[in-house]
């Protein structure tokens, strides 16, 4: 009798981007994998995907982070100086993680992949060593979604969002059809640069913070 339909339509709506922003997240992780196996032969798609588990296993930190910065974001919203602060420094432990991370990884990609995998993935090598820097562009990335989702301008970042989707699938099929594991790498840390990119530009729009603080 008390049920408002209108409420519910409005939940709805507002929802929208936070899906397609989780949608994102799987399709940049995972866009590349499908074709591949779509464009290539299976045994690429293994080596792909052994390349790819490791990186994966470090998007962890920038998940628990994030979920420890959100509350407090949350109660800032309005105070673009104090959010701005807290926001420089939560990208600032960020790179201080993702920088080693990629930098190191790249330079004991074949230490990392032959005790995970064992010498027979060898040709997943160069690959790790392309996957290991979308680290240092997704990282951030995480910490700034949770910064747009708090003050409630997910909306601004739906067009943003399905433009990004649409670029990785076609990055990818080209990139695949003419340099097969490798360009779909290369496709995957196009898409998380621009993806990255446009967060910045919209929380920057929301806060006026300095991205290079975080870089400093």
């Amino acid at each position: 009798q008390n049920f408002d339909w209108e409420i519910v339509k409005n939940i709805l709506i507002d929802s929208i981007p936070f899906a397609l922003t989780a949608l994102i997240g799987v399709g940049l992780t995972n866009v590349d994998t499908v074709m591949l196996g779509w464009l290539s032969t299976t045994t690429n798609v293994g080596y792909y995907s052994a390349a790819l588990r490791p990186v994966q296993l470090l998007f962890l930190f920038p998940i628990l982070l994030s979920w420890a910065i959100f509350p407090l974001l949350s109660k800032r919203v309005g105070d673009g100086a104090s959010e701005a602060v807290l926001l420089e420094k939560g990208l600032t432990v960020i790179y201080m993680a993702a920088l080693p991370f990629s930098v190191g990884g790249f330079l004991l990609a074949e230490f990392v992949i032959e005790n995970f995998y064992g010498i027979s993935y060898a040709s997943a090598v160069p690959i790790f060593k392309i996957l290991i820097f979308n680290v240092l562009l997704s990282h951030p990335a995480t910490i700034l979604i949770h910064g747009i989702l708090a003050n409630n301008h997910q909306k601004k970042t739906v067009k943003f969002i399905l433009a990004i989707s649409l670029t990785n699938v076609i990055l990818n099929y080209f990139f695949i059809l003419k340099w097969g594991m490798i360009g779909a790498a290369i496709a995957t840390l196009i898409a998380q640069l621009v993806n990255t990119a446009g967060n910045y530009w919209v929380m920057y729009g929301i806060t006026k913070f300095s991205p290079f603080n975080s870089l400093g």
